[in-house]
């Protein structure tokens, strides 16, 4: 279950890059999707932190950190 709402998450800021990049000649780029991600992370850790529940908010995000952490260790 955890996994698969790491891919929603992943999946909607797939689809949000390509939305805004929908009429420009170049496509989004892994850089456009991975700040996207970013936000969402951010956003999300904000949330679970309110709702007290960070231990959830690690077990989602648990995959994603260590996959983004040697490539943006500002990323946690």
């Amino acid at each position: 279950q955890r996994d698969k709402y790491l891919l929603r998450v992943l999946l909607v800021a797939c689809k949000k890059a390509l939305t805004k990049n929908w009429l420009k000649k170049e496509a989004p780029n892994v850089n456009d999707w991975i700040d996207l991600v970013y936000t969402i992370y951010t956003m999300e850790r904000i949330t679970f932190n309110l709702r007290i529940q960070s231990d959830r908010f690690l077990e989602y995000w648990d995959e994603w950190i260590i996959y983004i952490k040697p490539v943006r260790s500002f990323f946690v």
